[in-house]
């Protein structure tokens, strides 16, 4: 594995490291830490080989997340998996700065606490990657933390656990400045925790605003959305499809009490795993505005498009063997 540094001649302090795979690596490759990294205090571009291909884990040297993003710090990362954190939040990632993730992979994370596998105080944004098997005891998958604001885009969030409350996604305000999320095609699926163990919106305090357009929220434990306290507002965009009943907090032209017929997880093109719809899935074809162009694996979008964030495309029942 080569990595390439390069330090910005503009004299803003903001670094690039690429990865590049070896000639000879004929495998994925892993780096295992020995001890915590320090916290990012600088902006930084960090550009992996492809989140299939590169990983970035917790080995030896006690429990520790595995990246930490300072406050005023603007981070982009792509093409990287982070694994096996520990940590008493933000088991993979704590964020307190600006991050964006594009074709990464956040996964097998833990936290004690909150959070096994990102948590956001700062801004961040989530595209074309996915979030799947970490465990908390609230926010199996992520939390957005006041003053936080999230953006979930052609992303999938499946499999993460949470052993209190809140399995997938929890936008908790404990009463600060009220922390925002949006999802956008994503898809948010078989998660499990006690209480809405898809998305959960949380006033502890102080308002929490959640919205959610063309994604696919389903098989989680029930119910799929939570929005918890009087100051918890959960909006539907539209074009959605929940495998309940949405709690009430479904839109007319939101798809509810279906089951949207996904693939498990898995690599079916592209550098990320997703879940992709199945012959027939009620998910495909149903979302009319508001679409990116491609899905979460590069492939260009339909008009009409597939809820959640993958795109059926008509030959992908012979080239993964779906009948």
């Amino acid at each position: 594995m080569h990595v390439a540094r390069a330090a910005n001649a503009d004299g803003s302090g903001a670094d690039d490291i690429q990865f590049a795979d070896s000639p000879f690596a004929s495998a994925a490759q892993t780096t295992n830490l020995t001890a915590a990294l320090p916290n990012i205090t600088s902006s930084l571009t960090l550009i992996g080989t492809g989140a299939d291909r590169l990983t970035l884990r917790r080995d030896t040297g006690g429990d520790y997340g595995v990246l930490a993003v300072n406050p005023g710090v603007t981070v982009f990362m792509s093409g990287l998996t982070i694994a096996n954190g520990k940590n008493g939040f933000g088991g993979g990632i704590a964020n307190f700065g600006d991050l964006t993730l594009f074709q990464c992979a956040v996964r097998d994370n833990t936290a004690t606490s909150n959070a096994g596998g990102i948590q956001n105080n700062g801004i961040l944004t989530v595209i074309a990657s996915t979030i799947s098997g970490n465990t908390a005891n609230f926010a199996g998958g992520l939390m957005n933390y006041q003053p936080g604001v999230a953006f979930v885009i052609n992303s999938t969030i499946s499999g993460n656990t949470a052993n209190a409350s809140y399995g997938g996604v929890q936008n908790v305000n404990f009463g600060g400045i009220a922390p925002t999320l949006a999802l956008l095609n994503a898809t948010i699926v078989n998660k499990h925790g006690g209480v809405a163990s898809g998305i959960a919106t949380v006033d502890q305090g102080a308002p929490a605003t959640t919205t959610f357009e063309n994604s696919i929220i389903a098989k989680n434990t029930l119910p799929n959305l939570g929005a918890v306290g009087a100051g918890a507002v959960m909006a539907s965009r539209s074009g959605n499809l929940i495998s309940d009943s949405g709690s009430g907090l479904a839109y007319e032209y939101d798809l509810i009490n279906t089951d949207p017929m996904l693939s498990i997880l898995g690599y079916f093109g592209g550098p990320t795993q997703t879940h992709i719809p199945l012959p027939g899935s009620p998910a495909i074809g149903i979302d009319y505005f508001d679409l990116p162009s491609t899905d979460q694996r590069g492939t260009p979008r339909a008009y009409p498009s597939s809820a959640g964030a993958v795109e059926r495309q008509d030959d992908e029942i012979f080239r993964y063997g779906f009948e």
